[in-house]
């Protein structure tokens, strides 16, 4: 496979119409990168795409109804859409706080934000939802203790079927977390 052209680390990365989209992270100089590419997996080449209008570090990247969506990073709150038909980005909202090393999956035309770091100091220990038709944010019940108090950051995420599975992470003072959380995606409010 081809490499990328920007060598980056803590990226947002999604799928979105059989393409691979990376975007953002750094550069391993501390520099945070607004620049993002498309791997193409039939043609094994990646394509430049227009840079976000804010540099991120530790964001995440979900595709939904044929758009992606940047969440936050170190020290950002806000949310970039991005149109593949323009190449364009375009800010969209703020999430109700600065937030990075979170997870993100869509299910049902919305997407949840799990966990992450708000902070230097403090981590997230809740469910965020966006619906981007509406722009409009939810927070759900607080992620389950698990003898951390909830709060993780770094953790997998997957949806299956109707459920959310939050997946090990870390918790407070960086220690690995080996459990497995599960929400019902249709009663988690």
């Amino acid at each position: 496979m081809a490499p990328m052209s920007v060598p980056r680390r803590a990226l947002g990365v999604a799928v979105m119409r059989g393409r691979i989209y990376a975007v953002g992270g750094g550069n391993g100089d501390d520099d945070e990168l607004a620049s993002g590419e498309v791997y193409d997996p039939r043609t094994d080449t990646w394509t430049p795409i227009a840079p976000m209008r804010t540099a991120r570090y530790g964001l995440v990247l979900a595709a939904l109804n044929d758009k992606l969506y940047a969440f936050g990073g170190v020290n950002q709150s806000s949310i970039e859409a991005y149109d593949p038909e323009a190449d364009e980005w375009a800010v969209v909202g703020e999430m109700p706080e600065q937030r990075w090393a979170m997870s993100v999956v869509t299910y049902d035309g919305a997407v949840y934000v799990v966990g992450g770091q708000t902070s230097a100091a403090s981590l997230a220990n809740d469910v965020l939802r966006y619906t981007p038709e509406r722009a409009e944010w939810r927070r759900l019940r607080p992620l389950l203790p698990g003898g951390d108090g909830g709060r993780t950051y770094g953790a997998g995420v997957a949806v299956h079927g109707r459920s959310l599975y939050v997946v090990g992470g870390l918790k407070e003072g960086d220690a690995l977390i080996n459990i497995i959380r599960h929400y019902n995606l249709e009663t988690v409010s």
